[in-house]
């Protein structure tokens, strides 16, 4: 089993070296850091075991990770978004533009619909945000050398942003996100970028949790562990009274995904059962169900040794189309299945307590 046992047998040496390094870092002067811990650079064997289904799990369920899509005509209107919401069985929901969403003209588009959708749920759908101009302008700059003056003026903004209840947090802020097929737009920020750090440290300043996506593996199996792991130690290492969600189990193997939860306390994944089930090159991003859909063993284990680090995020487009509603309820029914592979208090637990304390503290 993945936990506590294996993090007490790290190198003392290391985590020390570590935690210098972060006492001498300022968002100003960032480097890349390995992360404190061991990294297991390689993919989980996906025959590996797996872990027997139980009854569904039919608890409340607080999904924390949807989008709208971008184009003109194609986003759902606020009552197809909350009528599927009520099919699926879903208390609450957080929408957020996708990590590229700024490389999109039409971006514009999402962010009404996003707001419409929230000011219409009666307080049973947030939004995070800054991810349309974060994630591009970051990219954009990534290879020149940003002043403090450039840095100041988009956290102004942001802090700006974050003042109110429209928006509940940060993200999804792209660090890495490759392209994996056909119309996606590339991101790719250098590890330990000092924007980055401040959009971190802007966060923790509004007491908002802040969610990253990044991806260790290149579609081509190039991998970049050290690089990924490293920052996302280091952002929860600097700013210790933020919340930082990392997407999708951050697409690593459950060994690495234990040492970055342990190694930071303020560090939170969400679960997305049904990712990574299309491209052979998401495979690489270690899916946590196989492809009938069973929950693999270790991850299941992990689930459960840390509860209160895991939340829902189903990962779902609601664009505009008769069958919206059937196509999040059999996501969900996915989600409640996999759930109904783990302890009954354990699967409440990651389906919708630990949203409602992330969430429920974020907005004034």
């Amino acid at each position: 089993m993945y936990g506590l046992t294996r993090q007490t047998r790290a190198s003392a040496l290391c985590a020390l070296a570590f935690a210098f390094l972060v006492q001498s870092l300022t968002a100003a002067r960032a480097e890349d850091v390995p992360p404190p811990f061991a990294i297991q650079a390689s993919r989980s064997d996906p025959e590996r075991p797996v872990r027997p289904q139980g009854q569904r799990y039919r608890g409340p369920v607080f999904d924390t990770h949807t989008h709208l899509p971008f184009y003109q005509g194609g986003v759902a209107l606020p009552a197809t978004v909350l009528a599927a919401m009520k099919t699926a069985g879903v208390a609450r929901l957080v929408l957020m533009p996708v990590p590229n969403a700024g490389r999109v003209p039409q971006v514009g588009v999402t962010l009404k619909g996003m707001d419409a959708v929230r000011r219409q749920s009666s307080g049973t759908v947030q939004v995070l945000c800054g991810s349309d101009y974060l994630t591009a302008w970051m990219h954009d700059a990534a290879a020149l050398r940003r002043t403090p003056g450039d840095i100041d003026r988009q956290m102004a903004r942001l802090s700006r942003d974050l003042e109110g209840s429209a928006c509940a947090g940060v993200g999804e802020i792209g660090f890495r996100h490759y392209i994996k097929a056909p119309g996606e737009l590339l991101i790719d920020i250098p590890a330990g970028y000092p924007a980055l750090l401040a959009i971190a440290e802007t966060a923790a300043r509004a007491n908002r949790p802040l969610e990253i996506h990044a991806e260790p593996v290149e579609p081509d199996g190039r991998r970049h562990d050290a690089e990924v792991l490293g920052t996302l130690a280091l952002l929860a290492a600097l700013q210790q009274n933020l919340t930082l969600i990392v997407s999708h189990t951050g697409m690593t193997n459950p060994a690495n995904a234990s040492a970055l939860l342990l190694a930071g306390a303020n560090v939170m994944m969400n679960i997305n059962p049904a990712a990574h089930k299309g491209p052979v090159d998401w495979l690489n991003l270690e899916p946590v169900t196989n492809q009938e859909r069973e929950l693999y063993e270790d991850w299941a284990a992990l689930f459960e040794e840390l509860s209160d680090r895991f939340m829902i995020g189903s990962d779902f487009f609601f664009g505009y189309a008769a069958s919206v509603a059937d196509e999040y309820e059999r996501r969900i029914r996915h989600i409640r299945q996999m759930l109904g592979s783990l302890r009954s208090s354990v699967a409440q637990r990651i389906a919708s307590d630990n949203a409602e304390r992330v969430y429920g503290r974020a907005l004034p």
